[in-house]
């Protein structure tokens, strides 16, 4: 049972962090221009899209298959690009990403980490 809860838990952690990453770059984000963007808010902006992938990648198997919605092999992955590829990082993609599909993933995230509460 301890084993059981510690899963949960860390499930829950994990989605909490994703959760919060993805406030943030909207944060960061709301009512600016991609062109106004500056280094400093690019770093921010990647940093959390790393926090995303490893929190993604802490989740449990178990909790990624009864959400086949959200696209978790694909926030690992986005992190492993950054990580490994960081000389090449395509911005009109992290701008398509933060733009069009974090919000909904936001979404999906609120309502799993609410069946988990």
């Amino acid at each position: 049972m301890t084993l059981l809860r510690s899963s949960i838990q860390r499930d829950q952690q994990s989605v909490l962090d994703i959760i919060n990453s993805i406030d943030l770059i909207l944060s960061y984000t709301q009512g600016i221009s991609w062109e106004a963007i500056d280094i400093r808010d690019q770093d921010a902006i990647i940093l959390r899209l790393i926090v995303i992938g490893e929190a993604t990648k802490r989740l449990s198997a178990n909790l990624r298959e009864c959400y086949p919605v959200v696209p978790w092999k694909q926030m690992a992955g986005l992190r492993d690009i950054i990580v490994h590829e960081y000389d090449d990082v395509n911005l009109e993609i992290i701008r398509d990403v933060v733009e069009l599909e974090l919000p909904s993933i936001l979404l999906f995230l609120q309502d799993i980490y609410g069946a988990l509460a």
